[in-house]
């Protein structure tokens, strides 16, 4: 998304009809149709959700107990 990764300058009906476009193309890369491959991407950014996160800083391992 061009203004600070979260919003497009396009009406939201082009920015869906866009978005149903990649992910009928990551569907036909083996992408189960059941996984939204680009909420899960969204998601793994965020390092304050435990697990392992990536950044612009790097790879983060969070082990919480």
């Amino acid at each position: 998304m061009p203004i600070a990764g979260l919003m497009a300058e396009i009406p939201g009906a082009d920015l869906c009809d866009k978005l149903k476009i990649l992910e009928n193309q990551a569907n036909s890369l083996g992408i189960a149709k059941n996984v939204n491959i680009f909420m899960e991407l969204s998601f793994l950014a965020l390092p304050v959700l435990p697990s392992v996160r990536i950044t612009d800083k790097g790879l983060f391992k969070l082990d919480i107990d």
